[in-house]
């Protein structure tokens, strides 16, 4: 179909200038139209059907499938036969059961024509359970959307197909209760695969050991061919795929009709007979019967749907039976009835978990497992947290249109370098032995890093001259004269002070002569006075510094560490003995104090 619809036709407009583009431009906007609407005629005359035109669809939709108008989210959506039981014994359809076409086409993901009825050539091959043969086809009860041959007890019939790529869509439906029909069915009272015998907590199980899914008969319940689909507490599941007979006729409409009995040889005074007992249904019986299928309960030894003595490759013989007294053999066979109606659909009668891994639980008013029945949801908090502290930074952030949208978080900080000092509530040293920070996160900014400088105020020099070598100045320390130079230095205050403070002196010495020349170092501390304080009268010997060097060359060396207070001045005295043995002049090119925290 070519565009859409305009309504607006755009005509020359006084001052346009008049060239091929714009006096052809209402031409355009006409034809466009023209084709628009000769194609939608086109798709009446040659289908000879109904349409409805560019409606919206979920995005899940393909051609061929039966769809519904679903009111709360104002589109069409795949339609699916069912009906429930209200609250005074009678059944009513659901809302998905009323059909009102089907896709014909897709313009995008959310928009569809839908044929609503009459003669198109479709292929319906994507929507149809089996392959496409000329007949009717139904509404499907277990498969949204989807349609089928088989004419279930509850069958809306939907569309004929021709078998050439012709259907004729006639969408019909009869009184849910016109009709019903009884079944009966004989279960394949084996395993599928070999049944053994095994003791599980103290107590002996009936185990399927070596399942194969191609057999008929039972399979455990938790076997991949059920798609999870068995009941919380099943043990078994009939393979219902391969029960070529009963198959075709699921589900029972309603499940509730469904009952199944046991044939087996009870002994009435001194001889056995073979006598038929109802299986108990439900989670505290031995049977559910669902839409999905047939469940065992139990697994206890003499409790399973089989004899003991079978396997999926044995057979017992004619001989292993007596001939008097008669030991029959015995049977399962499953009763129910199916509700005609023009729909092929399920009544809603049980209700359960997804999965044993599920937070929901459905229980009853003393909060046993229940499936039917006066039931209630319950969120078992215990399933909330899997897992504490993973990695990752998506997160589930809101729900728009009942889908989660997704966002990236912030998992942590990391501290890209020393001049940054972050502190946090939580922390943990990731792959790369980076500390990541998350919780409550403090960060403080440290300008000069782990290790700040400050730098000096001369007070005195004494004996000391101002040099230069290649135009680098130094104070020159003379060899065979005493002499010195006195630093000050100003501490930070305290809201800029780190804790455990330490500062040294670090010297870059310079010599103009090959030797080992040493200084001698002492410091005065001046603390910060808070009331009135007595001047420290002496210097206290922190030592000397000394290097190895060849004329020409300088080397950076530092003093001890000594603790120092927020506010305090230091005073730092660097002497050169005039006895210290080194031919050479001493200089000192740079001076500052490091402050850090120890």
């Amino acid at each position: 179909m070519a565009g859409n619809w305009t309504d607006n036709v755009k005509f020359i407009q006084d001052g346009e200038r008049v060239d091929a583009n714009i006096s052809g431009r209402p031409d355009r906007s006409l034809a466009d139209r023209t084709v628009y609407l000769k194609d939608r005629i086109d798709a009446i005359d040659n289908g000879q059907a109904t349409f409805a035109f560019d409606v919206a669809v979920d995005e899940t939709v393909v051609v061929g499938n039966a769809v519904y108008w679903n009111v709360a989210n104002q589109r069409f959506e795949k339609a699916l036969a069912e009906v429930y039981s209200t609250t005074n014994g009678s059944f009513e359809t659901t809302s998905r059961t009323e059909v009102v076409g089907v896709v014909y086409s897709k313009a995008s993901a959310t928009v569809a024509t839908l044929v609503l009825s009459g003669k198109v050539s479709l292929d319906i091959s994507p929507a149809v359970v089996g392959s496409v043969t000329p007949g009717r086809y139904y509404l499907s009860g277990q498969e949204a959307g989807k349609i089928l041959k088989q004419s279930p007890g509850l069958s809306i019939s939907v569309l004929y197909a021709d078998g050439n790529g012709v259907v004729y869509v006639s969408i019909q439906s009869k009184n849910l209760l016109e009709a019903h029909v009884h079944y009966k069915a004989e279960l394949y009272m084996k395993p599928a695969g070999t049944a053994t015998v095994q003791n599980v907590n103290g107590a002996d199980r009936a185990v399927i050991t070596s399942p194969d899914p191609d057999l008929m008969g039972w399979l455990p319940a938790d076997h991949e061919v059920f798609n999870g689909l068995a009941p919380y507490g099943s043990a078994f599941g009939y393979n219902l795929d391969k029960d070529t007979k009963l198959a075709p006729l699921w589900p029972p409409l309603p499940e509730s009709s469904a009952s199944l009995t046991v044939f087996m040889d009870l002994e009435i005074g001194a001889a056995l007979q073979n006598f038929g007992l109802e299986v108990p249904t439900g989670p505290n019986g031995l049977v559910i019967v669902d839409r999905n299928g047939i469940w065992w309960m139990s697994n206890c030894n003499g409790e399973a749907p089989w004899q003991e003595y079978y396997s999926s490759s044995s057979v017992q013989s004619a001989t292993s039976y007596p001939e008097c007294p008669r030991n029959a053999e015995s049977k399962l066979v499953l009763y129910f009835s199916k509700v005609r109606y023009g729909n092929d659909s399920s009544v809603v009668t049980s209700i359960r978990p997804y999965n044993d891994a599920t937070p929901i639980r459905v229980v009853d008013q003393d909060g046993n497992n229940v499936t039917a029945g006066d039931v209630i949801l319950k969120f078992d908090s215990t399933y909330q947290i899997d897992q504490e502290n993973v990695s990752g930074s998506l997160a589930l952030k809101n729900i728009v249109n009942n889908k989660f949208k997704r966002g990236y978080v912030t998992e942590g900080l990391i501290a890209a370098d020393d001049s940054v000092v972050i502190t946090s509530t939580h922390s943990f040293v990731n792959g790369d032995s980076d500390t990541v920070h998350q919780g409550v996160v403090s960060i403080r900014a440290d300008v000069e890093g782990l290790e700040r400088f400050i730098t000096p105020q001369v007070v005195r020099v004494i004996d000391a001259k101002e040099r230069y070598e290649s135009e680098i100045m130094y104070l020159g320390f003379q060899a065979e004269k005493t002499s010195s130079v006195r630093y000050k230095f100003r501490m930070p205050g305290a809201s800029n002070f780190p804790t455990n403070p330490r500062i040294k002196l670090r010297l870059w010495l310079y010599g103009d002569a090959s030797g080992s020349p040493s200084l001698n170092v002492s410091y005065r501390l001046l603390p910060r006075p808070v009331a009135a304080t007595a001047l420290p009268t002496s210097d206290t010997i922190h030592g000397s510094v000394s290097v190895t060097i060849t004329s020409g060359q300088y080397k950076e060396v530092e003093t001890a560490a000594i603790v120092v207070t927020e506010s305090a001045e230091v005073l730092f005295t660097v002497e050169r003995s005039a006895t210290d043995g080194y031919l050479g002049e001493i200089g000192i090119i740079d001076a500052v104090a490091v402050l850090y925290s120890a």
